[in-house]
């Protein structure tokens, strides 16, 4: 009886740090996980060929999935319904991971007339920086983020690259006796007389243009290959078809559905883009004819 006991309260043991070291879902990935349920939230969809009720903001209340099958990225013939998956972005996108990364553009080589340095020295050493006997100072004034449309960009990855910009200047000088303790002016908001930064992700290359503000100086460029894998849109997707699929065979009117873009997205089809912030959740439909379904609700990701 007691080696049997001891062999429980060891497996128990066992368990416990087997549940300690599975690494637990990220906030995003939970998201993803469960965006399927958004489907059954109700959506406003402007009554087709009713330009006068849309304008004045009329419109037909149902459930999102039904309004993606009743849109124009879906078609009925002979009784089957067949629906246009496009791009399905969930968070954090491509062009998040890129802009998450731009810090790491600092760290390639520029040439200048004191030689080939790398650009965060360059810029240290620039006009944009003040050095002194109590170390550096740097102001940041602009900085901008743009990538490809199919890599998912928002206007919040602009604000990503700049913190991942400032971050990777205190790092870098660090390394530096000539630059530290390194100071940074503008991290949040720009600063007048700071450097400018140029980041673009486009066609598997990322680049970085440095100016600085009033200015008339030759910019400094760096540029490098580089590849991000959103690690949530295949989960994403994957929960919303199987939820479509789900609503479809409830109802008689939808149950012979079919669904191009199950794996990868289609032409024509519904661009979906799923977010999460805080404890907010929304998911929104890019339609063919360019009109947009939008649901949220409050989701704690747990």
């Amino acid at each position: 009886m007691r080696r049997a006991l001891t062999l429980v309260l060891l497996a128990l043991v066992l368990a416990a740090g087997v549940i300690r070291l599975w690494p637990r879902p990220t906030p995003q990935e939970l998201s993803a996980r469960a965006a399927g349920e958004l489907l059954a939230l109700n959506v406003r969809r402007p009554p087709a060929g009713a330009a006068a009720d849309a304008a004045s903001g009329a419109s037909e209340e149902l459930p999102f999935w039904r309004a993606l099958l009743e849109g124009p990225a879906a078609t009925r013939s002979d009784g089957v319904v067949t629906l246009k998956l496009g791009r399905v972005h969930a968070d954090p996108s491509a062009a998040r991971l890129a802009a998450e990364a731009a810090g790491e553009l600092l760290e390639l080589t520029v040439v200048t007339p004191a030689g080939t340095v790398p650009l965060w020295r360059a810029v240290l050493d620039g006009p944009a920086a003040a050095r002194s006997s109590e170390g550096t100072a740097l102001k940041l004034y602009g900085c901008r983020h743009s990538a490809d449309p199919e890599t998912g960009p928002l206007l919040e990855d602009t604000y990503a690259a700049r913190l991942s910009i400032a971050r990777e200047f205190r790092r870098l000088a660090e390394t530096s006796p000539d630059h530290r303790p390194l100071t940074i002016e503008g991290e949040h908001t720009p600063v007048a007389g700071g450097a400018n930064f140029e980041v673009q992700f486009r066609a598997g290359e990322q680049t970085l243009v440095v100016t600085v503000d009033r200015q008339a100086l030759e910019p400094l460029s760096v540029r490098r290959s580089f590849r991000a894998e959103p690690p949530n849109d295949a989960v994403a997707r994957g929960s919303l078809v199987q939820a479509l699929r789900a609503r479809a065979a409830a109802d008689p009117a939808y149950q012979a559905l079919r669904i191009e873009g199950e794996a990868s997205p289609v032409g024509g089809g519904v661009d979906l883009r799923l977010e999460w912030f805080g404890e907010h959740q929304s998911l929104v439909a890019a339609l063919p004819d360019g009109s947009f379904l939008r649901a949220h609700r409050t989701w704690p990701a747990r």
